[in-house]
Order: structure tokens, then sequence, then C-alpha cells
């Protein structure tokens, strides 16, 4: 828990992240007045989730977003994604519920045509107790 003197501190370092520490993603949230510590807020957590030989047709901050929301709620893509700069593979930083991870995403191409698209995380949290199917 962090307290800080001024406001506009609090909302600036909120809005400059995403932040890690020894390379696993740290984020950041404004606590609510009224806030109630419960068991599943401890299985909200931020994770890179790579997506290997993804389409470079679905190579697109729109797509990889919609991808990233059916993980979770996406954050940020690391910035080799950002500018294709590494086509092997897409990642993307996704606050996930770490008990219902999923292996892969089911999708529509623009042609119709439906892909499964396999997800890996870099590094799923001790807390999690089961990667979903699908």
């Amino acid at each position: 828990m962090f307290r800080f003197a001024q406001d506009e501190d609090r909302r600036r370092i909120i809005a400059g992240g995403p932040y890690f520490v020894y390379g696993r993603p740290l984020l950041l949230k404004t606590m609510p007045d009224c806030f109630e510590f419960k068991e599943d807020d401890i299985n909200l957590t931020p994770v890179s989730a790579t997506l290997p030989s993804f389409l470079l047709e679905c190579w697109h901050p729109n797509a990889l977003g919609k991808i990233g929301s059916r993980l979770g709620m996406p954050i940020a893509m690391d910035s080799l994604t950002m500018k294709m700069e590494r086509v092997s593979y897409a990642r993307i930083l996704v606050e996930v519920d770490a008990s219902k991870l999923l292996k892969q995403v089911d999708f529509m191409l623009p042609n119709g045509v439906m892909m499964k698209q396999p997800v890996v995380y870099e590094f799923i949290p001790k807390n999690s107790a089961r990667i979903a199917t699908g």
C-alpha cells in the first residue's frame, strides 16, 4: 500500500505503468475508500501472455486487444509487439483471474475461419489453481 501526499502524484504514477519488479509485472490501482479485502481479490493479477506464431494478418492493436479481453483485462503490449519487430510471437500484459487461466483463445478470422490461438504465460502466480482448457 502506498500513500501519496498529492493526488496528482498518485494519478501520474498509476497512469505511468506498466511497472515490473524483477521482470514480473506490478499492477497499481487506486484503493476504494471502503475497501474490504476478499479472497477473490488475491486471484486478480497481471501476467504476460505470449501468443506464439500469431498470424501476421491479425497483428493489429485492435485484434490483440480483443484477444487480450478474452484472457482478462488488457493492460499493455510490449514495444516489440507494438512495432512488429519480433514476429515469432506477440506479448500482451493482461490482468487475469489466476484461477482461470486459458491455454488457448478461439476467435474468428475476417474470412470466417475459426482460429485456435495457443497462449503461454511467462509467469503463472503460485496462487493459480488451474489453467482452463478453452
